[in-house]
Parts: C-alpha cells; structure tokens; sequence
C-alpha cells in the first residue's frame, strides 16, 4: 500500500468522526427562552466583526421568579437596575447582586437566576455579543 494512502484513511476517519460530533453536538442544543419580560433595546450586526451579533435586553423579574438552567454562547454581562438578582452557577456558590452591580457570566458555563425577594421585582440590562444565527440562550441539563 502506497504511503499517502496509509496516511489518508486515518486521517479521513478522524474527519469524520468530527463531523460527526460536531453536527450530533448542535441538535442537541435546545434555545432556552426565559419566562421574565424581555424588552429587546438592540439586536444588530456587531459593527466591524463579521458573524457577531450584539444583542441589549432590558429584563423584569417578578417577585419569587426562579429562572431555568441555561448557558450563554458567547460574552455576556448583567447590569441590576433594580433589586437583588440571585445566581447559581454550576460549581461555585450562590452570588447576589444589588442594583448597581455587575455579573459577568462565563461563557458556556450553565447558570441558573432567582428573585429571592418575596414583594420586589427585579430589572436587568442584559449585553451580550453572539453568533449570527444563535438564539441568546441554550437549555442546559
């Protein structure tokens, strides 16, 4: 067997196995649609960076709202305008946050949000830059 044929077929199988993944790894991503209300201030091209998408939310939480477990794709940060914003992230303990504060979320790290607050919404300013085509958030296990 000639030597450029030897070579070929592992590295043909390794490409295809990582299509494969690849292409298995992304059904699996479901979109997490939140429950607060979403007042959408920016959603646009990303000027000067090809393929990113800005996206800037103003968010309402009511009292007690418990938020799913998701990720965000890409670089995002939380901005509380108003009351006390509760974060779970996946192996660190609970962080809060008063209105004034800042949470950086980890990209593709899985969180979950809370109003721990039994009489008070809460309201966020949501920045966060992503990839053309992809939702803001995705279901996380």
């Amino acid at each position: 067997m000639p030597t450029h044929t030897r070579f070929m077929l592992p590295v043909s199988c390794a490409v295809l196995v990582l299509i494969t993944q690849s292409a298995v790894s992304q059904e699996q991503k479901k979109e997490y649609v939140s429950t607060a209300e979403r007042n959408v201030l920016v959603e646009q091209a990303l000027p000067g960076v090809d393929g990113k998408i800005v996206s800037i939310n103003h968010y309402t939480m009511p009292s007690e709202w418990v938020g799913g477990k998701h990720y965000h794709s890409g670089p995002t940060y939380v901005y509380v305008l108003k009351g006390t914003f509760t974060v779970e992230e996946e192996g660190k303990p609970a962080q809060t946050f008063q209105a004034g504060e800042l949470y950086v979320e980890p990209v593709g790290n899985p969180m979950k949000a809370f109003n721990k607050s039994a009489d008070e919404p809460f309201e966020l300013l949501v920045f966060q830059v992503q990839n053309e085509g992809e939702p803001l958030m995705y279901q996380a296990e």
